[in-house]
């Protein structure tokens, strides 16, 4: 049996090797400061379908998800995305007794970042991203499980999003 010495040293290794050997392979860390990217601002998301609110509701998680990944909002920042939501839909996809039970979200659009010297990058496509949720509860309560899958589906994208910016 290892003594305490050693297995505070194996302890404390093992990691960095872990690290070391992930970067070895291509793989390394990221954030903000390596896209060089030291703040940015959420310009205009437009929402052109019949679904009020998805634009409001994508800026707030696009923030979240920004923060999470260390950028700093700036609303004067030259760096910006912008985007579209294209599509919005809902669609009943199991049906139990003659009412639908369960239901899916599609959430797709076309968004890019534009650094300081105007040159864009398509971050996101029209891929949509899609969300299903159960609905045998009463109506309020169906009305709550769909704003719940929304808000899971316009995380998933600005996350998507984010994500497309990072390691562009």
């Amino acid at each position: 049996m290892p003594s305490t010495g050693r297995l505070k040293t194996y302890t404390l290794l093992l990691p960095l090797l872990a690290l070391l050997s992930l970067s070895g392979c291509g793989y390394s860390l990221m954030g903000r400061k390596a896209i060089n990217v030291p703040d940015i601002r959420i310009g205009t998301i437009k929402n052109i379908t019949y679904e009020p609110g998805l634009d409001d509701a994508l800026i707030r998680a696009l923030k979240d998800q920004l923060m999470q990944e260390g950028f700093v909002i700036n609303p004067a920042s030259k760096d910006v995305i912008h985007g579209t939501i294209t599509s919005y839909q809902i669609t009943g996809v199991s049906i139990v007794n003659d009412i639908f039970s369960a239901y899916q979200i599609s959430i797709a659009g076309k968004f890019y970042y534009r650094d300081a010297s105007g040159k864009e990058l398509l971050l996101r496509g029209d891929t949509p991203f899609i969300v299903t949720f159960q609905a045998t509860d009463p109506l309020n309560t169906v009305f709550a499980d769909r704003q719940a899958a929304e808000e899971s589906a316009l995380h998933d994208l600005s996350s998507n999003i984010v994500s497309s910016l990072v390691y562009r």
